[in-house]
């Protein structure tokens, strides 16, 4: 069963580059092979945003859709299914027992993709609102941090568009939290969340945009999910998000990608989605 540690060690095998020494996990075949020899690659990380909400709300998420149209992988969160912590193990290909991360203001303990690419004399880039882990975690390891002290999505989704742009740095990666702090207020099957997924995606496709132009592949998931729990306040019974690993649906994320050649204009299909069983299970807020 594929997870989130898969990411550090495809995105290097893709550049022709060792794992980060402490990885557990093979690269994910599959990617590997649609994106083998790309030099430049952009990841987005759609965070809160698991597999059931994807289910219920992909009708906001045109974009989204049109890549999952191609190709779509079901993943799992790493346990506990955290923010910090998964993206720890997204960057070192590692569990939480090895690279140590519990809090985004804890240390890694473990070597990370952007010191494999910096020793190889390639460049990164983290865009990140400054209360976000990515930011906490890598800003000081990577070439071009990107830091959105605004803490909104719009000004990640800017300045990870003016980097790729001026910069096409060889790693890119960007965390969009719009979904997960809507999910947690009102629940991650809300109206709210809906118009968090719908305003994701449009940035998302501002970059694809860019992606096109200056040939660069691009990989999209999440970190983990979020179910619904009912919680009673003074204002009477409400629906909020949570991601305590008491529901599947905290673990269960989309994976999906395509290299620059694959990100076809508005209207284009070309549909080839795995099931399960095959080689993988196919198929403004706060940070959680």
């Amino acid at each position: 069963m594929p997870d989130t540690r898969f990411l550090a060690p495809t995105i290097c095998s893709i550049l022709g580059l060792r794992p980060p020494s402490m990885s557990q996990v093979p690269p994910l075949d599959q990617v590997k092979r649609d994106l083998d020899g790309c030099e430049s690659v952009l990841v987005v990380v759609f965070d809160g945003f698991g597999m059931a909400a994807w289910r219920r709300l992909r009708g906001a998420a045109p974009q989204l859709g049109k890549l999952a149209e191609r190709r779509l992988v079901e993943i799992h969160a790493v346990p506990p299914p955290k923010t910090p912590v998964n993206f720890a193990s997204m960057a070192t290909g590692a569990s939480i027992e090895v690279h140590r991360v519990a809090e985004k203001t804890d240390p890694i303990r473990a070597e990370t993709i952007f010191e494999v690419l910096r020793d190889s004399g390639l460049s990164t880039c983290v865009a990140a609102r400054a209360s976000g882990s990515p930011a906490h975690l890598f800003s000081h390891l990577v070439d071009y941090p990107s830091v959105a002290f605004s803490n909104t999505d719009q000004e990640v989704s800017e300045l990870a568009e003016s980097t790729l742009s001026g910069r096409r740095p060889n790693l890119t990666l960007v965390q969009f939290l719009d979904i997960d702090g809507a999910s947690h207020k009102f629940g991650p099957f809300s109206q709210a969340a809906l118009e968090a997924v719908s305003r994701t995606d449009l940035r998302l496709r501002k970059l694809l945009d860019v992606c096109r132009n200056l040939r660069i592949c691009t990989i999209v998931l999440a970190d983990h999910g979020q179910h619904e729990v009912c919680e009673n306040g003074a204002q009477g019974a409400r629906s909020v998000g949570r991601h305590d690993g008491t529901s599947p649906y905290d673990f269960w994320v989309p994976l999906t990608w395509a290299s620059w050649e694959n990100l076809t204009p508005p209207g284009t299909t070309n549909a080839n989605t795995f099931e399960p069983g095959s080689e993988s299970r196919v198929l403004e807020g706060r940070e959680g």
